[in-house]
């Protein structure tokens, strides 16, 4: 093998004499007639491949900001059953103003990729959905091994309750935008509670708290129901206000959220002599 040496001078049987053989950089010279370009190398496309650029290193704070975000939206979505691309947005990237899609996108395709989350197809009453995987929860109970029991996993999607389910996200997504609650245990949280099921054949849509601590029983009615149906709701919510397990966790009131003007006029007769009931309008809580 030749030692490629380009400043000795070799000896071989086929030469008559010494030869000296310039550096490549003075040939590359000569050739252009200027002096030999430095700088660093761009990207080169070849007929097989491109080679590729170092990717962007990015801090470990950033890392440990990036990581901390994608588990409070696979928290997000586990709680609420499924969410919409839309509702991820509003909910998480609402700061990032026009480019809130574009970090959005990148998101879910991560999500996607890592298996943590499975889309289910759109139809003509409702967006795609993103649903939690066994894979996204494995995620998640790797942060905290409390996340295990947590909340229930959803899976499969019940048709006649996704537009139920979807504005409730809607609720959800303006209370916490508007500061109007501080914590919110969904229903799928409430199921995983012993306690909670004792108390109830159908759970709460929500416990959520404010800001001074004090906690209610939330009810979303996106559609109205008959007196008889919203009297014994009303009574079994009343019931479970008395529980000395539930006053130990300051849960001091019942607040139903009407999306139906009808729904909103018969609650109102129906608790004129009950306690600590409060009605709000969606409109009053999304405007």
């Amino acid at each position: 093998m030749f030692n490629m040496n380009w400043n000795k001078k070799i000896e071989t049987k086929n030469f008559d004499q010494k030869q000296t053989f310039p550096k490549p950089k003075v040939i590359v010279e000569k050739v252009l007639g200027k002096p030999m370009p430095v700088g660093p190398v761009k990207k080169v496309e070849t007929l097989s491949q491109p080679i590729e650029e170092p990717k962007r290193k990015i801090s470990k704070e950033l890392y440990g900001k990036i990581e901390r975000r994608n588990m409070a939206i696979l928290r997000f979505i586990l709680d609420q059953k499924y969410i919409s691309k839309e509702q991820l947005k509003r909910r998480f990237f609402s700061w990032a103003n026009e480019k809130g899609n574009l970090f959005t996108e990148s998101a879910v395709k991560r999500f996607l990729a890592e298996e943590w989350v499975s889309e289910k197809p759109g139809t003509g009453k409702h967006p795609a959905l993103l649903i939690v995987t066994d894979k996204g929860l494995e995620k998640l109970t790797q942060m905290s091994q409390s996340e295990k029991r947590s909340a229930i996993m959803t899976k499969r999607i019940f048709e006649p309750e996704v537009a139920h389910d979807l504005i409730l996200n809607d609720v959800r997504i303006s209370m916490e935008n508007k500061k109007m609650v501080s914590l919110w245990f969904s229903e799928k949280r409430l199921e995983a509670e012993p306690k909670m099921r004792s108390l109830f054949k159908d759970m709460p849509d929500a416990v959520v708290y404010s800001a001074s601590k004090r906690g209610s029983f939330l009810e979303f009615e996106n559609a109205p129901k008959g007196p008889g149906k919203y009297k014994e709701r009303i009574e079994e919510l009343t019931k479970a206000l008395s529980d000395p397990e539930i006053i130990n966790q300051g849960i001091d009131e019942i607040v139903f959220v009407c999306r139906e003007s009808s729904s909103f006029l018969m609650l109102e007769k129906l608790i004129q002599n009950v306690k600590n009931v409060r009605l709000m309008k969606l409109t009053e809580v999304l405007g």
